[in-house]
């Protein structure tokens, strides 16, 4: 074998490793679609940022394990969001809840969730109802 095929042949081979590698790392991800509302009738201001958190409850604390954040340009709720987290970041056995907020374009909160959401069971929507910090 010349040493052009033999180069050829571990390009390629390297190049189908790195593509295993790299579509296993896609199909570890999972999400949690859902929305986000608030009772109240008010029109959210220009420039609010719309953050919700996926946490680990742990010793009395929240670990974050992931989060989506976007700029809400004119948006009104029902906010619809999708996070996407790794799947083995959740451990058997530990409680994982979903938190949100609607911060001002100056940081200031303005809505928050008042008390932990549970993740589905199955991949289906979860709704998350916000209060007013004021």
């Amino acid at each position: 074998m010349n040493l052009k095929k033999t180069l050829a042949m571990v390009a390629g081979l390297t190049l189908l490793v790195v593509a295993v590698f790299f579509a296993a790392e896609l199909y570890d991800h999972r999400s949690i679609s859902g929305t986000a509302a608030y009772r109240e009738r008010i029109v959210l201001p220009d420039g609010c940022r719309f953050i919700v958190i996926l946490s680990e409850e742990k010793d009395g604390s929240r670990v974050p394990v992931a989060s989506v954040s976007r700029n809400l340009e004119g948006e009104q709720v029902p906010l619809s969001f999708e996070l996407f987290y790794r799947e083995k970041t959740i451990l058997e056995g530990a409680v994982y809840s979903l938190f949100a907020r609607i911060e001002s374009g100056t940081g200031e909160l303005l809505f928050v969730t008042k008390d932990p959401v549970p993740i589905p069971k199955d991949d289906e929507p979860v709704e998350i109802m916000l209060i007013s910090v004021r």
